[in-house]
């Protein structure tokens, strides 16, 4: 007697069928390969620093995507309230960003390390927003998402060394440049340990895109002539390569506790040692 089609049971998934270590090894060649092409894409379209990032998210976006990351799996974006959850999740890491940003800032200028003056609200704020929202996309797929999606199907890998890859992974691809300094990849990596705890404590990604756009914003463009000029006499506080010394260290240990807090309140710290 034949079996019909209908009653065979369906086939494993092809990703059920790889070992662990296979799927981190994707997950690694797809890191290596998604900045591989941002890097080209820095230097094709080098002299427009708006349409390198936007590009770069398009691209970071789409590929992910393939991989099969999604910013909110389990939403339902027809139910009620959830664009009202989405705008808060976005808020709150905002917010985060914001106040790491304003107390750094008034840290150093107490401390006479810079000087803060208004500035009149001009064109760049809006460029600076656009540019942040598409760098907040970019660097919260491909530093966060994609490393957290691949652990996940790997099944067997603590959640606090994923915790810890994703964190070190957008300060591994920062030190590999000349121009890194201690001070900026450790911020880099405090501000991506606490986009991943984001992300892991509402398995969604509009809180972890509301801390990473929200830095760029604020420290890469509000404080740096769109609403105020600061004048930096010691060291400085800004996304990438730009911020150094000891304001860029405050505003490292302001994540980091951040990133604490957030993992005691949300009770992910008692989950660490577990497999994700």
């Amino acid at each position: 007697m034949t079996t019909s089609s209908s009653s065979r049971p369906a086939p494993p998934a092809a990703h059920a069928l790889r070992t662990p270590l296979a799927e981190l090894g994707t997950g690694a060649a797809w890191l290596l390969g998604l900045s591989a092409a941002n890097q080209i894409v820095a230097v094709v379209f080098r002299s427009n620093p708006m349409a390198t990032v936007v590009i770069q998210a398009v691209i970071v976006d789409l590929a992910v995507g393939r991989a099969g990351v999604r910013w909110e799996p389990l939403a339902d974006e027809k139910a009620p309230g959830e664009l009202q959850k989405t705008l808060r999740r976005i808020a709150i890491g905002a917010g985060a960003a914001l106040a790491v940003t304003a107390i750094a800032i008034a840290v150093s200028v107490a401390l006479g390390w810079a000087k803060l003056a208004a500035h009149a609200p001009n064109v760049s704020l809006v460029l600076g927003l656009l540019r942040a929202v598409a760098i907040g996309v970019r660097d919260s797929l491909l530093y966060v998402a994609l490393p957290l999606h691949f652990a996940a199907r790997a099944r067997r890998v603590p959640r606090g060394a994923v915790l810890a890859f994703t964190a070190l992974a957008a300060g591994a691809v920062l030190a590999l440049h000349p121009a890194a300094t201690p001070a900026n990849v450790t911020l880099a990596v405090a501000v991506s340990a606490l986009t991943a705890v984001f992300w892991m404590r509402d398995g969604a990604g509009w809180a972890a895109v509301g801390v990473a756009a929200g830095w760029a914003f604020f420290a890469g463009a509000v404080f740096r002539g769109a609403l105020f000029d600061v004048d930096w006499k010691k060291g400085a506080l800004a996304p990438g390569f730009v911020g150094d010394g000891a304001p860029a260290w405050i505003a490292a240990g302001l994540f980091a506790a951040a990133t604490v807090a957030l993992l005691v309140a949300s009770g992910l710290h008692k989950r660490l040692r577990e497999n994700v």
